[in-house]
């Protein structure tokens, strides 16, 4: 299975006063609401997991920490926690520290609206680091005693089915979804609006694989770091929206595969344009990379045609290989060298004006953030 990691949340270091205790709730949960089996493990789990992501809150993480009554109260890995929320609040039910201190914050809520038959919910941590992390699916409101065992579950470790970060709305998975979906993720209703208020746009896909992606890849912040080379995946480009990355790192390389488009909403028709393989292959030279990426073409019935960008000295590419190929569509690679690592950047597109103006602006940011200098 693909696994999700996700940066710690980081505790800060202040007293504050602890929390009074409240008056007790005056809703229920119920005893039917059972936790949701995710993930099937077949096509159907990232369609479901993407019409979950209408109900994340995006306000301040003040807004979580409300106390109107109270349910009970858990020892977690990061403190004594209280559970408070009625069920018809927008998130019915938060878990924040007992001791009044700033800390992850645990809710639950429900990306649907209307009645509340039929309504799903997932438990979500949101953390200091603007990230939230999705952890149980259920099939209503469960009872207290279900959610203060849960909350001192989800707290115990950083693994989550979904994980989105709120500023960018990068949205990554930590299930396999499926071979069905062909990695393209189904459409996001972007007219529902988010409990906390505002909307959720599309954002950038993240399927990681490997059944181990931190030991190779470092996510913080979004980034998509390869650890033993220390380059890094883009994670966007200037002039067209990402819709899908697919990385595969190891110790010897990582492979970032990009579904881009123009326009930022859903297209099912989106081409697979851009690859960018960070290897370590002493057998292999930028310029062998080059020559066997020219026979390929050669060999494909292709015809020898200009780079989209041009090489040059450094953050330039060192080497550049581009054919018009015999379906319409151009294809190529940008090569360089960065000490003992080879990157190597294919690009596939329908043959166009804009389509090469596009890849030459994706070339130069993904060299310049390789062979540029660092901060």
């Amino acid at each position: 299975m693909k696994r999700l990691w996700c940066a710690a949340v980081l505790a800060i270091s202040m007293v504050f006063p602890a929390i009074a205790r409240a008056a007790p709730c005056h809703t229920e949960g119920s005893s039917n609401a059972a936790v949701i089996s995710f993930p099937r493990n077949d096509g159907s789990d990232l369609a479901f997991a993407r019409s979950m992501l209408g109900g994340f809150y995006e306000g301040p993480l003040a807004g979580l920490t409300v106390v109107s009554c109270e349910r009970g109260r858990v020892p977690t890995a990061e403190g004594e926690y209280l559970l408070t929320g009625e069920n018809d609040d927008a998130q019915p039910r938060r878990a924040v520290p007992a001791d009044g201190h700033v800390g992850p914050v645990v809710y639950l809520t429900t990306p649907d609206a209307a009645s509340t038959r039929g309504r799903r919910y997932e438990l979500v941590v949101s953390g200091l680091d603007g990230i939230q992390l999705v952890k149980r699916f259920y099939s209503g409101i469960p009872t207290d005693q279900t959610l203060l065992n849960d909350v001192r579950a989800v707290l115990a470790d950083r693994q989550a089915f979904i994980a989105m970060t709120t500023a960018t709305h990068l949205v990554r998975y930590g299930f396999d979804p499926g071979p069905t979906t062909n990695g393209i993720p189904p459409p996001i209703d972007g007219t529902a609006a988010l409990p906390g208020g505002g909307r959720m746009s599309q954002g950038p896909q993240v399927v990681v694989g490997g059944p181990n992606p931190t030991e190779f890849l470092d996510l913080q912040a979004g980034k998509f770091r390869h650890k033993p080379s220390g380059l890094s995946c883009p994670d966007r480009f200037e002039g067209a929206a990402i819709l899908l990355v697919q990385i595969d790192p190891s110790a010897t390389g990582a492979v970032c595969t990009y579904k881009v488009g123009l326009d930022p909403a859903y297209d099912p028709n989106a081409e697979l344009r851009y690859q960018l393989v960070i290897s370590n292959d002493p057998a292999t030279s930028a310029e062998s990379a080059a020559n066997q990426i020219k026979a390929s073409g050669a060999a494909s019935g292709g015809t020898e045609r200009a780079a989209p960008l041009l090489t040059g000295p450094a953050p330039a590419p060192t080497f550049a290989v581009f054919f018009q190929l015999p379906d319409g569509r151009v294809g190529g690679a940008w090569i360089a060298k960065v000490g003992p690592w080879i990157a190597l950047l294919r690009a596939t597109y329908s043959a166009s004006a804009a389509n090469d103006a596009e890849a030459a602006i994706v070339a130069r940011k993904v060299f310049a953030e390789i062979l540029g200098p660092k901060p």
